[in-house]
This record gives C-alpha cells, sequence and structure tokens, in this order.
C-alpha cells in the first residue's frame, strides 16, 4: 500500500475517484505503479520502470525570459523528453524576469510533474535556477550544444542544448559557449521563440526507446 500525498488526495476527490478505482503512480524516478484505490492510500499490483523516457536524454539550458514563455516551455520540453532545465541569467535577460523566476521555481516544478502526468512518461525533469551562465556551463552534461543562428545540423549524441533569450546571446557569451566546447546548432531557418526553440530542438535530438 501506498499513502497519497495530500495534493493527490484532493486530486483524487477532484476526479471523483471512489474505492476500487484503477489509477497509476509515479514516484518520478522512473517507477509507475498501477494499482486501485483504497480509501487514501493505492495497493500497488504492478511496478514498471523508465516508462516513456528516452534512451538519450537531452537537458536544456533555458535563458530567463517572460515567466509565461518559460512556464509554456518548461510544460511541452517535458512531454518532448527534456532530461532538466537549467535556467540561467543571460546579458539580454530582463532583471524583473530574473526575479519573477526565481520566485516562481515551485510553480515551476509543478508544471513539469503535472507534464510528466499528462504525457504519459515516469521521471520528472527538475528545474534547477536561475544561475549564472558560467554555472550553467560547468554543470552541464556534455557533449553540449548552443542554438544560434546559421548553426550547423545538430549531431547525434548531444546530451544539452542552451536556447537563448530574445534577442540571442550576445558576443562574449557566443565565446563563453565556445570556451565551454559548445558548438552551434542551427534550428531552422526561421527566427523561433524561446518556448518554440526548446519544442523544435527536442524534437531533432531526443532519441525514443
Amino acid at each position: 500500500m501506498v499513502a497519497l500525498s495530500e495534493d493527490e488526495r484532493r486530486h483524487a476527490k477532484a476526479r471523483r475517484l471512489r474505492n476500487g478505482s484503477a489509477v497509476v503512480l509515479l514516484d518520478g524516478r522512473g517507477r509507475r505503479g498501477r494499482g486501485e484505490l483504497v480509501d487514501v492510500s493505492v495497493q500497488v499490483h504492478q511496478v514498471e520502470l523508465d516508462v516513456g523516457e528516452d534512451r538519450r536524454p537531452v537537458a536544456i539550458l533555458l535563458a530567463a525570459a517572460e515567466p509565461a514563455r518559460v512556464e509554456w516551455a518548461i510544460e511541452k520540453g517535458t512531454e518532448c523528453g527534456a532530461a532538466s532545465f537549467t535556467l540561467f541569467a543571460a546579458e539580454r535577460s530582463q532583471a524583473a524576469h530574473v526575479r519573477a523566476l526565481t520566485a516562481r521555481l515551485g510553480r515551476l516544478r509543478k508544471i513539469s510533474v503535472e507534464a510528466v502526468k499528462q504525457c504519459d512518461r515516469s521521471v520528472v525533469p527538475p528545474v534547477l535556477g536561475v544561475v549564472s551562465l558560467e554555472a550553467a556551463l560547468r554543470d552541464a552534461p556534455r557533449p553540449l550544444a548552443v542554438a544560434l543562428p546559421g548553426g550547423a545540423e545538430p549531431s547525434p549524441g548531444l546530451r544539452a542544448v542552451a536556447i537563448g533569450p530574445e534577442g540571442g546571446f550576445t558576443p562574449a557569451e557566443e565565446r563563453l559557449f565556445a570556451e565551454g566546447g559548445a558548438s552551434g546548432i542551427g534550428l531552422g531557418r526561421r527566427v523561433l521563440r524561446l518556448e518554440t526553440a526548446v519544442v523544435v530542438a527536442l524534437a531533432r535530438l531526443v532519441d525514443p526507446a
């Protein structure tokens, strides 16, 4: 038997679930259990591992931007298979957006959890930040790429991709990426908004199981 959290109890009540209702439990780290509701607990009958996960997950380094756009990027990026999100303050990130995102980390993480439930994944991608670009680069998985206008086609095996803010990265930031071993990749001939770039990058890079 697995006891439900207070949030999940409220969710079950809102869904009008009753004793005996079939439910699926996620631990957020790759295990998914199937069972039935028994009062405020679940009797688990079957446990599955890494359902809906990808063979080569890709981490997203995401520049701080308008919170509504970042929320959309995290929701859709989670659906597209992102391994994690690290928010960083780029030179062209607005200070107000950095403060707002720092205050909303709890909400952003909840969006990630809800997206995992919706899209039938079993691992919740962590949402980290807001950190400096240097810190994001230091801790990013390798091989790492940065989305740049006119960049080359993405190569197989990339483990992380950085997406810039409105206006893109500055020349100084591009040098930082190059010094950190990041390759420049293109996402097509159009200029994409931050949230759209996340979806396009993951669609090109994630390797489905």
